[in-house]
């Protein structure tokens, strides 16, 4: 075998084995960072763009999809007059938020937030009263109608007002899962009834974890 012969074997071998190397590298990490088969979750196989909108938080100041940015989201829909879902799920939330508090000593990668599908009676001052009562760190947001239907649509969340009952007594049905937006601000995951807050912050950081 001549030279050149050589030299372009040893070439084609070196090639071949950093090619190797970076399949193995690539297998193993999605083998460390693979879903559990027991996640409590339905994970979205391809995150899905919940599109531009622009509501009102709890202090009365605006609140858009890049408020979603950079940080893991927790979203309910829901309204404050709610007899039992909301504030039940609000507390589960919460020991969610705690837990999360406990494990990286802050919140600084993950928010909590209420989106109101009542604006007409839930004031900012309304859900920061309410807010308080379960978290002082949770966002409310609510706003026009238009913009509050585009985000349940875009989050496939779903809710009726029933205001045939009459008055300003009126109850809302609405759906009760808690989704997870990540970083990007796209909807990552869902989680379903019933919600065991040990089982929602163990899904989460698998799913932080692989992505």
């Amino acid at each position: 075998m001549n030279k050149f012969l050589k030299t372009l074997l040893i070439l084609l071998i070196v090639v071949a084995a950093t090619a190797s190397g970076v399949w193995f590298s690539q297998w193993w990490h999605q083998r460390q960072t693979a879903l559990p088969e027991d996640l409590e979750a339905l994970v979205l196989p391809q995150a899905r763009d919940i599109g531009a909108f622009t509501l009102t938080d709890h202090n009365g100041d605006a609140f858009t999809d890049a408020e979603l940015e950079g940080k893991w989201s927790f979203l309910f829909f829901g309204y404050t007059n709610c007899p039992d879902v909301c504030p039940t799920t609000l507390a589960i939330m919460n020991s969610v938020a705690q837990s999360l508090e406990a494990q990286d000593g802050n919140l600084e990668k993950a928010q909590f937030i209420f989106v109101s599908v009542d604006p007409e009676r839930d004031t900012p001052e309304q859900m920061r009263d309410y807010l308080g009562y379960f978290n002082k760190q949770f966002i409310g947001i609510t706003g026009e109608r238009a913009q509050l239907d585009q985000l349940a649509r875009q989050m496939s969340v779903m809710y009726f007002l029933n205001k045939d009952e009459g008055g300003d007594q009126y109850t809302v049905d609405h759906s009760a899962a808690i989704l997870l937006t990540q970083p990007d601000g796209n909807l990552r995951a869902l989680f379903s009834t019933p919600h065991i807050p040990e089982n929602i912050f163990e899904s989460f950081y698998a799913i932080r974890n692989r992505y």
